[in-house]
């Protein structure tokens, strides 16, 4: 088997030959060395190390920072610090490098030697992650997203010509210095990113506001896979981001749109319910001047018609939806109204209701609501003559197909004799015929059994 090749970059003389005997002995072939950061770069080109141990302090103005940097650019060579120096600035400067291992003067051959092996280990892991990624170069090319490869902890490996561009960088080199978390504008997310990937091996568009060079923000969905290398080792990602700062923009603005549409609907049911309000109290002062009862009687049944409608649209300015309205509520709060409306002196009245949450379109909500209102006016003012009590039960459910039924029943003293729907002559009850079968397309039944009950279904369209 082939030796390791070592290139030692040392300006101390008798350091480099201690150094060359220990790596020597060790196994290794010291294949050069080189006492500047120009010659480093030289004889890393020349020679081609496995490995290069590299001081950082130089003679020159160059460093091995430097020496680093340059090497890189031209040949993918694993670098190994070798240092007497522990200032704080100048290992953040070294990190920069991405260096394979950082070793502080003086050390012992058992810490050299781990240290070699540890970054020979990490360069070939590298070389197989980029082999196995060989496959998708044709998707790299093509593709019109950034396309990525990194190590776990976010260092790029590879990527497609799209990624610096993304980014604000004019060339690769810029970006291979960079940490993909980096860019994240919410660090929180990266750990949120890798623990989901780690977990299940894949993230598919997750949502993640990435910061560009300049600082702007993109938005931007990243789906990615966990790679392997041969051992089923986990030593990467590799995915793609899209970029929906746009697509993100235009839903702002039709949210902002709905949010303008729906403060103006509101404002409008709000008006509505109000003009409603008005033309019922212009009735009711009218019904008060006029001393014919019958007339009386017709103008305050108009006004309680009205004021059905207008409980409508005071139930949607109120409601969260703008759209539909709970018929179960609506019907709790008309028979109440109606009760107070049409007192039935000396008896005591139960008003009952029964049923689903029931929510209806605004144009079935208010057809229907004039129903029930005809149908309650109707009860209180002819099913309870000369009884002391009785029971008003309105009971509403929708099926799993969509057909509603409606029935309003009371115990009362019943229909008159030979009653036919549809003969009537009442206005409120030919209203109801009229509306339940030609604006609902449903169908009315009337039972007459201890008492009266209408029977209203109808089918409304399922989304």
């Amino acid at each position: 088997m082939a030796k390791t090749k070592l290139l030692i970059v040392e300006d101390e003389a008798l350091v480099a030959e201690d150094l060359k005997m220990a790596l020597t002995n060790i196994g290794y072939e010291v294949v050069g060395h080189a006492v500047s950061a120009d010659d480093a770069v030289k004889k890393a080109v020349e020679l081609e190390p496995d490995l290069i141990l590299m001081d950082i302090v130089l003679k020159g103005q160059k460093s091995g920072i430097d020496a680093s940097y340059d090497i890189k650019a031209d040949k993918d060579i694993p670098i190994l610090f070798l240092t007497a120096y522990t200032d704080i600035t100048l290992i953040k400067k070294a990190k920069n490098t991405e260096p394979y291992a950082y070793l502080v003067k003086p050390f012992h051959e058992r810490q050299l030697l781990a240290a070699i092996e540890m970054a020979l280990y990490k360069s070939q892991m590298e070389q197989k992650l980029k082999a196995s990624e060989a496959k998708y170069r044709g998707f790299f090319k093509t593709s019109r997203d950034p396309v990525f490869v990194t190590f776990k902890e976010g260092r790029l490996i590879d990527f497609n010509d799209v990624m610096p561009e993304f980014f604000g960088y004019q060339t690769r080199e810029e970006l291979l210095k960079i940490r993909i978390p980096e860019h994240y504008e919410n660090p929180d997310d990266w750990e949120k990113f890798t623990r989901t990937i780690e977990q299940h091996g894949f993230v598919k568009e997750f949502p993640v506001n990435l910061r560009n060079k300049d600082g702007s923000i993109i938005n931007t969905l990243i789906t990615s896979v966990l790679i392997k290398d041969n051992d089923g080792a986990r030593i990467g990602y590799q995915g793609t981001i899209r970029d929906i700062t746009e697509r993100k923009r235009a839903e702002d603005q039709i949210k902002a749109s709905l949010k303008e549409k729906e403060v103006m609907l509101r404002e409008i049911h709000h008006r509505v319910k109000n003009n409603l309000q008005v033309i019922s109290s212009i009735l009711n002062m009218q019904a008060r001047a006029i001393k014919d009862e019958n007339m009386r009687v017709i103008l305050l049944e108009s006004k309680n018609r009205i004021n059905s409608m207008a409980l409508i649209h005071s139930q949607l300015y109120e409601s969260e939806n703008l759209s539909e309205i709970n018929m179960k509520r609506f019907v709790d709060k008309l028979l109440l109204r109606s009760l107070h409306s049409y007192p039935v002196p000396d008896t005591k009245i139960t008003p009952i209701v029964h049923g689903d949450e029931c929510p209806l379109l605004i144009s079935i909500a208010v057809p229907v609501g004039l129903v029930v209102n005809e149908l309650l006016t109707n009860a209180f003012k002819h099913a309870f003559a000369n009884r002391k009590e009785g029971k008003i039960e309105v009971s509403l459910s929708a099926s799993e197909k969509g057909v509603v039924s409606l029935t309003v029943s009371d115990d009362g003293v019943g229909l008159p004799e030979g009653f036919d729907i549809n003969a009537t002559k009442t206005l409120g009850l030919h209203m109801v015929k009229i509306l339940v079968e030609d604006q609902l397309d449903g169908k009315l039944t009337v039972i007459q059994d201890m008492g009266t009950t209408f029977k209203v279904e109808f089918a409304v369209a399922r989304e």
